[in-house]
């Protein structure tokens, strides 16, 4: 055994674990500085990771969500990896009826129970650990604000493929109405046409956020100084504080960044006001600084990747310096087959006519299923809407929607009920498990191609299509793998949109094999 693999968490390795771990290793020792790993659900990706890290040193694990972060936690906290969330997750000593952040914002001085916080304890810990596990959003937070972290041997990616999405969440910014209201400005916000016009603009509107800072800054340590401290105050003006911080270094991004590239910006008007909103075309001038300078190994794993070329484009990364692997899928064709129903196109021009049929199909695959539980990708609301009010009336009961409002409710919901429940929803393509009898069928409505609605997309999607195709077909198999999550499991696939052969047929490269070869001619 190589002693790589000496470092395996588990007794037995699952098919293609250990040949998987080896190469992976072999590439970092050959002086890749990257490797991206295609590795499907099933693949014990989670295992492969703690291996590498507890071979290469202290090791950054980052995942996408909490949930991912506990999975690991609750598996391998024995192994030497220690969890780390944000102050809001833990509960304050100090004051006892709050959170370790609104702690924060109450106090007047230094914390007099900094020794027993619970924070900055788990903090300690983290830091000295074999593997530091947290998720991007905390990540990306220090990175931009704290800088506390030191660098290690390797960073794990888990869940790449979202890294575009949180990267611009921690640079784009915003205008809003309200936002300007509070800097003293009562004027419309200017509809010019380049950014450039835009940079005097956002320029006197950051000398108004320093202003409105030091004001802050004088009321927080007025406060500090009364007899009597208002703590709800306090804690509100530290709040406003962070926020004046968080765009004065966005804002200071963006104007550093605006001549070497390309930012968008999109204003937009609603009943409470109008809204302007910057972001950069493509994060790959941010990574670098954000992401990878906090080890000399970065490894990239997600369960759809559909090749190293657009993933590298996208974030930066020369391909030279990288190497891509791809893990066969272990799970039976025959368990998850999937079903063309050719109901019709489904692009803009033609969905209004397609729709019927939709609802027509998707009542026969209703009755199919009468016994189970199921997910349908709306794409969208309106598609959303459309189906629960044009399904048969037997099924209507059946059905469970939601809006922007309510997903992660709807979605308990869905779960928890042993009823035939069907989920309709355009935004859980991702991140979803629903093994085992919480789904036996999805239904993917359209092609998940990206809205056009926003200038950004749109914009990207003219200079560079192939990342817009390859985004839709990412999307499009996360949307059919939510479902089919063990060996052992099976769930019955169908796509509606009868564009999809085509579209995978321009975009094989994109696809898994197993996706390829679990369709039924």
């Amino acid at each position: 055994m190589s002693e790589v693999l000496k470092c395996f968490p588990f007794k037995t390795f699952r098919k293609h674990q250990q040949e998987t771990i080896e190469k992976v290793q072999k590439h970092f020792e050959s002086e890749k500085e990257y490797v991206i790993l295609e590795s499907p659900t099933g693949s014990g990706k989670s295992g492969i990771a703690v291996c590498l890290s507890l071979f290469n040193g202290n090791s950054f694990l980052l995942t996408s969500q909490k949930v991912l972060q506990d999975q690991y936690w609750n598996d391998f906290s024995n192994k030497g990896l220690h969890l780390l969330k944000g102050k809001s997750n833990y509960s304050c000593v100090n004051f006892g009826n709050c959170d370790c952040a609104e702690g924060c914002l109450r106090i007047t001085k230094k914390c007099p129970m900094r020794d027993m916080c619970i924070y900055e304890l788990e903090k300690k810990k983290a830091m000295n650990s074999k593997i530091l596990l947290t998720n991007y959003s905390y990540y990306l937070h220090v990175m931009e604000y704290a800088r506390f972290l030191q660098p290690r041997a390797l960073t794990i990616f888990d869940e790449s493929h979202n890294l575009e999405q949180h990267v611009f969440s921690i640079v784009e910014f915003s205008f809003s109405s309200y936002w300007l209201s509070k800097l003293g400005v009562v004027s419309k916000i200017p509809e010019y046409q380049t950014v450039q016009e835009y940079v005097y603009w956002v320029q006197e509107l950051l000398s108004k956020i320093e202003t409105l800072k030091i004001q802050t800054e004088s009321q927080i340590n007025f406060i500090k100084d009364s007899s009597s401290i208002d703590l709800v105050l306090l804690a509100n003006l530290k709040k406003e504080m962070e926020a004046l911080e968080s765009q004065s270094n966005k804002i200071n991004k963006f104007l550093k960044t605006y001549e070497s590239t390309e930012w968008i910006f999109d204003l937009t008007d609603s009943k409470v006001g109008n809204k302007i909103t910057f972001k950069p075309l493509t994060i790959a001038s941010f990574t670098k600084d954000l992401l990878f300078s906090m080890s000399e190994k970065k490894l990239l794993m997600s369960a759809t990747i559909g090749g190293k070329k657009n993933l590298c484009k996208t974030l930066g990364i020369n391909e030279d310096e990288c190497e891509y692997i791809s893990v066969p899928s272990s799970f039976s064709n025959d368990r998850r087959p999937i079903f063309l129903t050719k109901s019709g196109n489904m692009s803009h021009s033609k969905i209004e006519s397609t729709l019927p049929k939709v609802a027509e199909d998707i009542n026969t695959i209703l009755e199919h299923h009468s016994n189970e539980k199921g997910l349908i990708h709306s794409q969208s609301y309106k598609i959303q809407n459309y189906i629960k009010e044009n399904v048969a009336e037997v099924f209507k009961n059946r059905i469970i929607t939601h809006d922007s409002t309510d997903r992660t409710s709807s979605l308990a919901e869905f779960i928890k009920s042993n009823k035939p429940k069907v989920l309709v929803t355009p935004s859980m393509t991702d991140g979803i498990d629903l093994k085992d009898d919480l789904a036996r069928f999805i239904v993917i409505v359209k092609i998940p191609y990206l809205f056009l609605g926003d200038k950004q997309i749109k914009r990207r999607m003219e200079i560079d299509p192939e990342w817009y195709r390859w985004k839709a077909a990412l999307t499009l198999v996360q949307a059919a793998g939510r479902a089919m999550r063990h060996d052992n499991d099976h769930c019955t696939i169908y796509i509606m949109d009868s564009g999809i052969k085509w579209f995978i047929k321009q975009n094989r490269d994109y696809f898994p094999e197993y996706f390829i070869d679990s369709i039924q001619n």
